[in-house]
């Protein structure tokens, strides 16, 4: 017996100090155990409920429900039920706040009398907690759905999960069932952006498999469906559980227009708008690697200056457009004239220069030279019916023979052209 009484004693402390709510319900439904989180729960003390009708914890609504659960699961052989699994449960606290519960009931008996145990969890903070983490993953879905720049996930193996229509329609691909599950590095990411095959172990997307460590890349190229190939910028993200890169999540834009934008607005800085050749910040530059490059190899190179004889007049007597058509054909004409290694360029007015590289000594650049001359020669501008001709001067100095940098270079062949100009010889080389 006193085991029997020692037993009873800590099921009750069990039944007391249980963190959910515990409610013995006899046969006719009257509460006949209230322990204490139930208190908190319904607002109720024991003393007040205790011999009550269950009901009393019940809102209106749903206590025809609750009866007639509680009678079918009292016919039935069950020993413990869940109380939820075929729709919501409620609950109703002293102050007439109804809330959503889970329960589950037991049969026990004690001393030849059924009892009902029903054990309930109150679940309104948790179903608060579901709606908002849903509503977080649909706004996120929409946020991806309809973001502005192509998302996609992969596994540790490298395959997608999942990518957002930007990125199926910039790719080329009709439906995200063409993507998921396929090696991301093999289908679109295994070039850079000078067409040259990127191993698996220098794939910055992968890397960051390896190393958990985000990265983000300024202008790579990504393969289409097609198999036409789009500049873009990216960054990589790891995604991780518990302290382990599960998976990655990379974000791209199409940076195609952008640096076709900048090539564009490159070109333009670099070059004469009216004739397109190099402009005089181009041929400088262009100067400098020149230098460079004899400078390394011991070779040498020249500058042929020109000026357009007779090119004021025109302007003068006809008009400004004119002389803008003789300067362009004066630059086209030039322009087939020289090599394919050689860099000409309109330094300003009607005054070009040429880069010469790999020449064939004083000779070489002689006939250079000549072609140049012939050319301008050859061009005419119809006025009023009448072809209207012109001529050129050329300077010509070289490097390092003539001077040791390019500017004092440039200033030799400019003086050489002054000399062709104004002297009795259409080509000058520079004197030291």
């Amino acid at each position: 017996m006193k085991k029997l009484d020692k037993d009873q004693k800590i099921a009750l402390e069990v039944l007391r100090l249980s963190p959910e709510s515990i409610i013995v319900i006899s046969n006719d439904n009257k509460i006949v155990s209230f322990n204490i989180v139930a208190e908190k729960t319904f607002l109720y003390s024991s003393e007040e409920v205790c011999g009550e009708d269950l009901s009393v914890l019940l809102p209106e609504f749903y206590r025809k429900a609750h009866n007639q659960e509680i009678e079918n699961f009292r016919k039935s052989e069950t020993v413990t039920k869940t109380m939820n699994k075929r729709g919501k449960i409620y609950g109703r606290r002293k102050d007439g706040e109804v809330f959503p519960a889970e329960a589950s009931i037991s049969v026990v008996n004690v001393d030849g009398v059924q009892y009902c145990v029903a054990v309930l969890r109150d679940i309104t903070k948790r179903l608060a907690k579901e709606k908002e983490l849903k509503k977080a993953i649909d706004d996120f879905k929409l946020l991806v759905k309809s973001a502005g720049e192509g998302i996609f996930s992969i596994d540790l193996d490298g395959n997608c999960l999942f990518v957002n229509p930007y990125a199926l329609d910039v790719l080329g691909y009709q439906s995200e069932s063409e993507l998921v599950g396929v090696d991301i590095y093999t289908t679109i990411h295994y070039h850079d952006n000078n067409q040259n095959e990127i191993s698996k172990d220098d794939c910055t997307i992968l890397k960051t498999l390896k190393t958990g460590l985000g990265q983000h890349v300024t202008e790579e190229l990504f393969r289409c469906s097609d198999g036409s190939a789009i500049d873009v910028e990216y960054r990589v993200s790891p995604i991780s559980e518990d302290g382990q890169v599960v998976g990655a999540v990379i974000t791209f834009s199409d940076i195609t227009e952008r640096l076709q934008l900048y090539k564009r607005l490159e070109y333009i800085a670099q070059h004469d708008h009216l004739t397109n050749l190099p402009n005089r910040m181009l041929f400088t530059d262009r100067l400098t690697s020149a230098a460079a490059r004899a400078k390394r190899f011991g070779s040498e190179f020249a500058i042929l200056y020109m000026d357009l004889n007779g090119f004021k007049e025109i302007n003068d007597q006809f008009d400004h457009a004119t002389g803008d058509k003789m300067l362009v054909a004066v630059a086209s004409a030039m322009s087939k004239s020289i090599r394919e290694t050689d860099t000409i360029a309109r330094i300003g007015g009607d005054e070009f220069a040429v880069i010469a590289e790999q020449v064939d000594g004083v000779k070489g650049l002689r006939q250079i030279a000549e072609k140049l001359y012939d050319a301008v020669g050859s061009c005419s501008v119809m006025v009023d019916s009448q072809p209207c001709n012109i001529s050129t001067s050329i300077g010509i100095a070289i490097y390092p023979e003539d001077a040791p940098t390019t500017d004092l270079l440039l200033k030799k062949a400019d003086a050489a052209m002054y000399a062709a100009k104004h002297g009795s010889e259409s080509i000058v080389f520079a004197f030291k």
